[in-house]
């Protein structure tokens, strides 16, 4: 056992108080969490901010991107058109060619755009539904 000594008054001074420690302990603990969470939110909110820096830097490559192939399809599409206005006198015989020709593609890559998009769709509620439990059998 320790010994308790007087302490300068002459009296015996009091036993720590666990309730105190225990109060002082869980004040350092919660400023010690407050901390770590701020650190946190501040690294999230820096990550965040960087990954919407590059995300809008990549979305106007994109754009500009577009911007361009719009151009050089224009460009292509009066090339063809010329050719064919050679090839078939009337100019309004090119340009009706020029346009069946552009509306079949469109149709054949709205078709397969819509299958492949089906496809995905499936897939996705099909991963889903291994993730999710029914719930309706309750």
């Amino acid at each position: 056992m320790t010994e308790q000594r007087p302490d300068q008054d002459g009296g015996v001074p009091d036993p720590p108080d666990p309730a105190g420690r225990f109060s002082e302990a869980a004040g350092r603990l919660s400023q010690e969490v407050a901390t770590l969470v701020r650190a946190e939110l501040d690294r999230a909110r820096y990550e965040l901010t960087e990954t919407a820096r590059e995300t809008g830097l990549g979305s106007l490559a994109l754009t500009a991107g577009g911007v361009c192939a719009v151009l050089a399809l224009l460009s292509a599409h009066e090339a063809v058109l010329r050719a064919v206005e050679q090839r078939w006198p009337p100019p309004q015989r090119a340009a009706a060619t020029v346009a069946l020709g552009y509306a079949s593609a469109g149709a054949a890559f709205a078709s397969f755009g819509c299958r492949r998009l089906q496809k995905a769709r499936a897939a996705s509620r099909e991963a889903l539904a291994h993730m999710v439990p029914d719930r309706t059998a309750d």
